[in-house]
């Protein structure tokens, strides 16, 4: 059997915290965590994450992924947004859409997804907000829904 390059993106550092979703184990509804995430059953709904996400052979998650790193071992149908990169391993499936700026593809792997670069999407969404930007200070915080705040203030980080 032959060893992938990237095994150690494939694990998650034990001393870290890390929250498991063990195999038989199925979760209807959006999951967010701060930590480390490994699925090995299934979930189906959102998964977000500020760190790494591994999708274990054994798991399928049907909903959108976002996170920094995200391995994918089992099946995922929805969008991964990955910020730092997404690893689709040899037995990996992935249908719907790839979005990060390192996509790395084993031999082996199932790909049925529309992929773009995640730079483009933050320059993309930052080019929505430019109207709002424009306007006075109190025209635009009346313009500016609560909710996209937080989307505002993640975008500011990220550039």
């Amino acid at each position: 059997m032959r060893t992938p390059k990237n095994t150690n993106k494939m694990t998650i550092h034990p001393l870290g915290f890390v929250s498991f979703f063990l195999r038989g184990f199925r979760v209807i509804g959006n999951v967010f965590t701060e930590n480390d995430l490994r699925v090995e059953g299934i979930i189906q709904g959102n998964i977000k994450t500020i760190k790494k996400i591994i999708i274990g052979e054994s798991g399928q998650v049907i909903g959108d992924i976002e996170g920094a790193e995200v391995v994918i071992l089992g099946e995922v149908i929805g969008k991964v947004i990955g910020s730092k990169t997404i690893i689709v391993g040899s037995k990996g499936l992935l249908h719907g859409a790839a979005i990060t700026d390192d996509l790395q593809v084993e031999c082996g792997a199932e790909i049925d997804a529309s992929i773009q670069k995640y730079n483009a999407l933050i320059k993309e969404v930052n080019l929505e907000l430019s109207p709002e930007i424009d306007m006075g200070k109190d025209e635009a915080k009346k313009a500016i829904n609560p909710q996209d705040k937080e989307l505002i203030s993640k975008i500011a980080i990220l550039n």
